[in-house]
């Protein structure tokens, strides 16, 4: 998903990633505009490496992305189900089968497009939401 709005400091550019305020304390603000592309997944690397690739900065999100971070989380959801440890033999081979079926299909483009279809939603529902709640956002003001 991509970010509403990022502060931070980047060491290096990201693409999709543009700097909309500088400022002096070398802190800025950023918008994410990343076409969110099918996500790779290493599960043999140690966490601690992912985190040093993370640069300094900190996503923010409107409260309605988590509408649509709700729909990923079903869609990633492992399939075993807790009954099949009945059958500790195979349950082994069936959490790796489901593991490796789930590695599969998030990184086809089907997984992509969802993933874009579900961001570009709720940024559209974000971007209308002053003008069907003017009341509570309060920035389109009508004549008395």
């Amino acid at each position: 998903m991509r970010a509403d709005f990022i502060r931070g400091t980047l060491k290096s550019p990201i693409d999709g990633i543009e700097i909309l305020k500088k400022h002096d304390e070398g802190e800025s603000h950023y918008a994410d505009n990343r076409n969110m592309g099918t996500t790779q997944i290493h599960a043999e690397e140690p966490v601690h490496q992912l985190v040093e690739k993370i640069p300094d900065i900190v996503p923010y999100f409107h409260p309605f992305k988590y509408s649509a971070f709700r729909h990923l989380q079903q869609i990633m959801r492992l399939m075993v189900h807790p009954y099949q440890m009945m059958n500790p033999s195979r349950y082994h081979e069936m959490l790796n089968h489901d593991i490796e079926f789930f590695y599969r299909s998030a990184q086809s483009e089907k997984a992509q497009s969802q993933i874009n279809h579900w961001d570009d939603v709720v940024r559209l529902a974000i971007a209308t939401e002053p003008c069907y709640s003017p009341q509570i956002i309060g920035s389109i003001k009508y004549p008395p």
